[in-house]
């Protein structure tokens, strides 16, 4: 396993040097569809190859922007990802992010969450289907809540969800901090204390069954969460903090982190997703780091 850092790729001053938070690779993150406009597209680029003259592409992947961009609808949004991934290939990164994008400002009692996982899927299918190459297109699982109560992206949640690419080319980015934050909120709900007309899509679920689809997983995502966002109470949750301040404690974050190290291949990466008050020069992700391989990391 190889552990990496993001950074915002529209800020070359973020880009770390190799071992300086003794990480080995990056991931380049842009959030909103405004970075996908000519001039901050091309901005992206440019400093994704910086990256790639510094690591090689084999250690550089692509988060493809989250915000306002369903690829599904926006045919701007959709040649903008097909673009991507062939400029990824070409540059033989390692991979290409995408969450599904599918976000609601309301509940989701109305969708039909298989026919929408086709959607989504078949979408994703004629983009790969247009670039080929090794490097991956990868779905993201989601949280089964957002963070600030405001919009919500729940197709994509639990292992089972992501049976449906068993069959495909498109691959899985596993996020630890989202799928701890899903165990945390069914939890809540189970015991009562959350209302479940604010799940549409929810079930019991273990803390390794992501373990099952373990042979579609190619990426990893990595942080904790601070607060449980809860609709009734008004209360948000946060993502990208340090396991020892999570909400949750430590321990969950160290099983997971141990499973997925004794089956990972040498050449897998876990992205540390670590918010940080300077990202020039970051004290959590490397204080986050130096917790993962003082804690469970195989000699």
């Amino acid at each position: 396993m190889k552990f990496s850092v993001s950074f915002l790729a529209t800020s070359i001053d973020q880009l770390p040097s190799p071992k300086q938070y003794d990480q080995d690779a990056v991931e380049a993150i842009v959030f909103d569809r405004e970075d996908l406009e000519l001039a901050q597209w091309n901005l992206i680029w440019e400093n994704i190859e910086k990256a790639v003259k510094i690591y090689g592409g084999e250690q550089v992947s692509f988060h493809f922007p989250i915000n306002d961009c369903n690829f599904v609808k926006d045919r701007f949004v959709r040649e903008r990802l097909i673009e991507g991934l062939r400029r990824a290939t070409d540059l033989n990164l390692r991979g290409v992010v995408i969450h599904p994008n599918q976000t609601e400002p309301e509940l989701w009692s109305h969708v039909d969450f298989p026919a929408k996982r086709i959607q989504v899927v078949d979408v994703l299918l004629e983009i790969r289907e247009k670039i080929k190459g090794k490097t991956w297109l990868g779905l993201e699982n989601m949280p089964v809540l957002d963070n600030d109560l405001k919009t919500m992206d729940p197709l994509f949640v639990f292992p089972c969800d992501f049976l449906i690419l068993a069959e495909t080319n498109i691959k899985v980015v596993w996020d630890v901090c989202h799928f701890a934050k899903t165990l945390a909120h069914v939890a809540e709900v189970v015991d009562g204390k959350q209302n479940l007309k604010y799940y549409p899509n929810i079930r019991q679920v273990g803390e390794l069954d992501f373990l099952s689809i373990r042979d579609l997983i190619v990426h990893w995502h990595f942080s904790a969460f601070l607060g449980i966002a809860n609709p009734e109470k008004g209360t948000v949750s946060e993502e990208g903090v340090h396991p020892v301040k999570s909400t949750i404690g430590e321990s969950l974050y160290k099983k997971i982190l141990k499973n997925i190290l004794e089956t990972s291949s040498e050449d897998e990466h876990m992205v540390f997703e670590i918010q940080e008050k300077d990202y020039a020069s970051r004290i959590e992700v490397k204080e986050t780091i130096k917790w993962a391989r003082s804690h469970v990391c195989k000699s």
